[in-house]
């Protein structure tokens, strides 16, 4: 027998008017929406879901945006299986399951009419779609790709049908919303995002900028230099390149600065050359200009944090950063109000660098770049992968600054304890009814979890997140972002999980 969905938000059940006549008739056609099959086993067919209908009237289930991940059958279809029924699935996301000898890790379209829309099938074991010649299978606006000995069998993909990697925001911890760049986006029948998860690594509105520079593409950077100093695209990467020492150069987010309040900045470096570390990277956090931003200077041993203003560069904090040289280092930082945060991200975690709170005019609005500075020349580094996503439009007022105006905000967002283990709970109000979505973030970046997404009346509420991700697994210790979205505003609180 299959087993039953793990977790499953909702559920429309099939009731027969009258349980005791032998001739059921159905009150309508099944409608399974917005849930997680995963973990599941058949002992014959159809592990994360099976569709089989052997008597009275035929139903036409209809299964839209629900993912299937996980599952194993002995035989056939490890993530769905469809025998003698009429189904059309629209936006599924079919991902890592397994079939035993026959095959069909991700479908097995055995018999009846099958209809496969918009929907990601990647990473099964045994072909992605199986089907068999009983079977009338369509799919339509499909990516398939990726999986274990082939994509299709006894099939053949579609003219709309794509192959490529959807690209997962993070898949290691059940997080199946897209990156912007994933070829899914914006390519399924009416223009929507294949699978059943749209982009979401960060909302839209809140990425400022993100470049993995795949394309070589560098117009959305606005590139300054002074000395014997270029920024090109080279080998996938930006190339910063000091030629001469003293010499620098600065790339900003946006073609024209546009200043913004909270954020966070994700980058991946690469040290060519070990000759000449000594304050040879700089990441500007934020800056208003010239004379006034926030440095992180790193010499792959070492970093320091400084802030520039009324002319002079001050020391804010130092901390030891080891940066690999030849090789690919992640880098998180953030700015939230006053609050400035770097971390290095690795596969066993995050390293925390530095916390520190510039209480003394904070600068609060600028824009983010990265450069290369070299006192003894020559040197060479490559920037990737950068993210700068926005955090809250809304500045308060400063600390010690007697005379500015808080503005009034209709949102407010706390938590306690904080550290925390193994549960936060996370206080919030709204001003009236309205719906909050409320998400966590690791130092990547990344959604690990979603503490709730409901509509709420207006007033003070609560909800807990127990430190698990979205397949329920504990997340490791570290530090995390609560962000909370209204229609008109985003919040976010830092939290930090100590087991």
């Amino acid at each position: 027998m299959p087993g039953r969905a793990r977790s499953c938000e909702h559920e429309d059940r099939i009731l027969p008017e009258d349980e005791h006549n032998e001739s059921f008739k159905w009150r309508s056609n099944p409608l399974i929406v917005g849930n997680v099959f995963s973990g599941n086993w058949a002992m014959v067919e159809g592990g994360g879901i099976r569709f089989c209908f052997f008597w009275g009237t035929l139903p036409s289930p209809q299964v839209n945006h629900n993912i299937i991940v996980g599952n194993t059958s002995e035989w056939k279809g490890g993530g769905i299986c469809c025998n003698d029924a009429e189904v059309v699935c629209e936006n599924l996301t079919i991902v890592g399951n397994s079939a035993g000898l026959d095959g069909g890790g991700g479908v097995g379209a055995l018999s009846g009419t099958l209809v496969l829309r918009n929907c990601i099938i990647s990473g099964n074991q045994g072909y992605g779609i199986l089907r068999e010649a009983t079977c009338d299978l369509t799919t339509d606006y499909c990516d398939v790709w990726g999986n274990s000995g082939g994509d299709y069998l006894n099939c053949l993909p579609a003219a709309t049908d794509i192959s490529g990697d959807p690209e997962f925001c993070d898949q290691g911890v059940g997080d199946y919303h897209l990156y912007e760049t994933s070829c899914c986006q914006g390519v399924g029948l009416g223009g929507v995002d294949i699978g059943a998860l749209a982009v979401g690594c960060f909302t839209v509105p809140d990425v400022v900028f993100y470049n993995n520079f795949s394309n070589q593409q560098d117009e959305d950077w606005t590139v300054e230099v002074n000395g014997d100093a270029a920024l090109s695209v080279d080998a996938g990467s930006y190339l910063g390149n000091a030629e001469t020492p003293g010499s620098w150069v600065r790339s900003v987010v946006t073609e024209e600065a546009a200043p913004f309040g909270n954020f966070l900045y994700w980058v991946k470096v690469k040290l060519e050359d070990d000759a000449h570390l000594r304050d040879s990277l700089d990441l500007y956090l934020r800056f208003t200009g010239p004379e006034h931003y926030y440095c992180v200077r790193l010499d792959g041993v070492h970093g320091r944090l400084y802030k520039r203003f009324d002319s002079h560069l001050h020391l804010l904090d130092e901390f030891n950063a080891v940066i690999a040289i030849d090789a690919w280092t992640s880098l998180f930082f953030s700015v939230i109000d006053w609050e400035l945060s770097g971390s290095i991200v690795t596969e066993e975690g995050d390293q925390l660098l530095f916390l520190y709170d510039d209480l003394t005019s904070p600068i609060l609005s600028g824009t983010v770049g990265v450069g290369v500075t070299t006192p003894t020349g020559p040197w060479e580094v490559r920037f990737d992968d950068v993210m700068v996503a926005a955090t809250d439009s809304t500045i308060t007022s400063v600390p010690g600054d007697a005379d500015s105006i808080e503005l009034p905000i209709p949102t407010t967002l706390q938590v306690y304890p904080n550290p925390f283990n193994p549960c936060v709970t996370v206080s919030f109000s709204v001003d009236q009814p309205q719906r909050v979505t409320i998400s966590v973030f690791n130092m990547t970046g990344r959604r690990v979890a979603v503490v709730t997404d409901q509509m709420y009346n207006a007033g003070l509420h609560s909800a807990e997140w127990n430190g698990k991700d979205y397949s329920g697994r504990a997340v490791s210790s570290g530090t995390y972002l609560l962000r909370m979205a209204t229609v008109d505003q985003v919040k976010s609180r830092k939290v930090l999980l100590v087991r």
